[in-house]
């Protein structure tokens, strides 16, 4: 952070005080001053700030400039190859989640292979951030692969890896249809955990109603 002013440099610090309270509280405490950053800082502070802290050696620093580029509207093809390369070259457990988080943010439909190549990983976090991303990424139609993940996801042994993929199977198979969908929910209608047998089921009643 050598080219920061003293101003920025401050923010910084305030912003990765916050972004440890936020982690410690689970996120009970989720940080004002990034969300009011992200809001009214230029774009351009934005992507130069985010790129240059995603190539700190520190991971919080790495973390919090995903965050901050995630959030941009323009230029987001440089900003979406950014981010994958160094999603490509990460092997921080705990950033690659915010780095796939990025690239959903970005609607960063072209690395939609990257994400994929991170839904078997032995980390249930960067898991779920696989099945959080992939609508993201999708456009209007779900491929092939993406539904193949999200269906593998919807049987992931951690319960809120798959309480995502069931959500994002639901919002697919309303619009779809699609039978292999119907099929997994219909899986998770037995789920060991209520919320996911709740969700599915709820899921399943609707699809049976007329109309």
């Amino acid at each position: 952070m050598d080219a920061l002013d003293q101003d920025d440099r401050a923010l910084v610090s305030q912003m990765l005080a916050e972004q440890a309270e936020e982690v410690r509280s689970h996120f009970d405490h989720p940080s004002l001053t990034i969300a009011h950053v992200v809001t009214h800082r230029p774009e351009q502070w934005l992507i130069t700030l985010g790129t240059q802290l995603m190539t700190s050696d520190d991971a919080s620093d790495r973390i919090l400039g995903s965050r901050l580029v995630r959030e941009v509207k323009s230029e987001t093809d440089a900003v979406t190859l950014t981010v994958a390369m160094l999603l490509e070259h990460e092997q921080n457990a705990t950033v690659i989640p915010w780095l796939i988080s990025a690239l959903g943010f970005l609607h960063a439909s072209t690395q939609m292979s990257l994400i994929l190549s991170f839904a078997d990983h032995s980390d249930p976090s960067i898991r779920y951030a696989v099945s959080d991303a992939i609508s993201a990424c999708a456009g209007g139609t779900l491929g092939s692969a993406p539904r193949d993940a999200l269906i593998t996801l919807a049987g992931d042994p951690d319960p809120d890896v798959r309480w995502s993929a069931v959500f994002e199977i639901i919002a697919w198979s309303e619009s779809t249809h699609e039978p292999a969908l119907l099929d997994r929910l219909r899986i998770s209608a037995n789920d060991p955990e209520e919320p996911i047998r709740s969700l599915a089921l709820e899921a399943l009643a609707a699809s049976l109603e007329p109309g």
